[in-house]
């Protein structure tokens, strides 16, 4: 699984904000990480995300260059199979997604591993 540009995608919370509020994706079940949700759910959302993507193929691309558009959209095709295969495999499961975010402070050269995206504001 594209881990890291799966969990770039999660811990830019103004990403699934475009989703949800400009473009009316069903993408609740993504937005709140701290919850499960049923893998059907997660189906639901990866795939109304991959439909607007097939689209807008540039869509992250643009946003945050081409090797990470890429693997944001490979994280987001991956995380849709998974789900598929669970909600196929085991329907009455619940999901939690739990996107880790490592990086290296500047200023202190120390590691911090993020494992809760911020939330989005509201407006």
């Amino acid at each position: 699984m594209d881990k890291h540009g799966l969990s770039k995608l999660f811990h830019r919370p103004v990403m699934m904000d475009v989703f949800k509020r400009n473009l009316n994706l069903p993408v609740r079940p993504l937005l709140n990480t701290r919850r499960a949700s049923a893998p059907a759910d997660i189906v639901a959302s990866t795939q109304a995300i991959l439909t607007y993507l097939d689209g807008n193929k540039y869509f992250f691309h643009y946003r945050f260059g081409h090797s990470d558009g890429e693997a944001m959209m490979r994280g987001l095709k991956q995380l849709h199979d998974a789900a598929v295969w669970m909600a196929e495999t085991y329907p009455e499961a619940r999901l939690r997604l739990k996107p880790i975010r490592r990086y290296i402070r500047v200023d202190t050269n120390q590691e911090v591993e993020e494992d809760a995206p911020a939330e989005m504001h509201e407006m």
